[in-house]
């Protein structure tokens, strides 16, 4: 059981309650504080620090925990718009400064979740990747992937090609509806997937 606990904000979906923290319907919710990220060190309301990073030798800095975007794409039960924008605002203010996701993560509905809560903050103070591997096209000339609990009317091909990762890579900017992303990485490339 998780304690009761005023001025709190949603941490955990359907999981346990970590210490401090409550049930609040299908969420679990804890105490926030007052402090706010810094770069070297992402200082989240919760009053948690997550170190940070740089990617290799460039001047990208993630923080060490990550947002993995694939449950706002509908993966289980699917979250609604709301509940959405409500995770990745407790996310940001507990001070997670990365965020990852995927055209196939509820067939780029997760990419549009993410954008839309993305573009209310400071461009400057979050990362953010994306993959290729998975081209979205219209619903009839692919395949659905029935782990995506989404209503958007598209499927998926398989496509590592250059161009292919191209036109992914820019389907995915646009629905993220920001200039650039941080990291580009190939979606699960493996003998699983093409058997």
């Amino acid at each position: 059981r998780c304690p009761p606990n005023p001025g709190s904000v949603t941490l955990v979906k359907n999981h346990k309650c970590y210490s401090g923290t409550r049930r609040q319907g299908n969420f679990c919710v804890g105490w926030a504080g007052n402090f706010w990220g810094e770069r070297r060190g992402s200082f989240g309301r919760s009053g948690m620090v997550f170190n940070t990073n740089k990617l290799g030798e460039s001047s990208i800095s993630l923080t060490e925990m990550g947002f993995g975007g694939a449950p706002l794409g509908g993966v289980g039960k699917r979250a609604s718009e709301d509940q959405a924008m409500e995770i990745l605002r407790v996310a940001y203010e507990s001070g997670i400064r990365y965020f990852d996701t995927a055209p196939l993560y509820g067939h780029g509905l997760s990419e549009k979740r993410i954008g839309k809560f993305l573009n209310t903050i400071s461009r400057d103070s979050f990362a953010i990747s994306t993959k290729v591997g998975r081209l979205l096209v219209p619903k009839d000339e692919g395949q659905r992937d029935q782990m995506m609990h989404d209503d958007e009317a598209l499927s998926i091909i398989y496509d590592y090609s250059y161009e292919g990762a191209k036109t992914s890579l820019e389907a995915s900017i646009s629905r993220l509806g920001i200039d650039h992303v941080d990291l580009l990485l190939c979606h699960d490339i493996d003998t699983v997937s093409y058997t």
